[in-house]
């Protein structure tokens, strides 16, 4: 599941993507492009709702995983799973460069 913990973890706290979506600016269908991984978060959004969870914010990885995937019960990735890291991982790469460029 993309974001397995997170999704997990409001379920827990009973809190809606609505709700959601209104602590970090964004519509019900915004959070919801971000929970299947349409959309990434970005950083100040993970920390966001890391704060309205009462979570502790080292653990913005656990909840926020590189494309959203969390390793196997193994340990390791699978082969689609790994690819989907790879793309997240080469996508934030791109948007990174694109901005020091300017």
């Amino acid at each position: 599941m993309i974001y397995g913990r997170l999704h997990n973890e409001l379920r827990a706290q009973r809190i809606s993507t609505t709700e959601l979506g209104r602590v970090i600016g964004t519509s019900h269908a915004g959070v919801s492009r971000r929970m299947n991984g349409k959309t990434p978060w970005t950083i100040a959004e993970a920390y966001k709702v890391l704060n309205y969870l009462g979570i502790d914010q080292t653990l913005v990885f656990d909840y926020f995983p590189p494309g959203g995937i969390e390793p196997s019960i193994s340990g390791e990735l699978t082969l689609a799973e790994q690819a989907r890291v790879d793309a997240a991982i080469s996508k934030y790469k791109q948007s990174i460069l694109a901005v020091l460029a300017k």
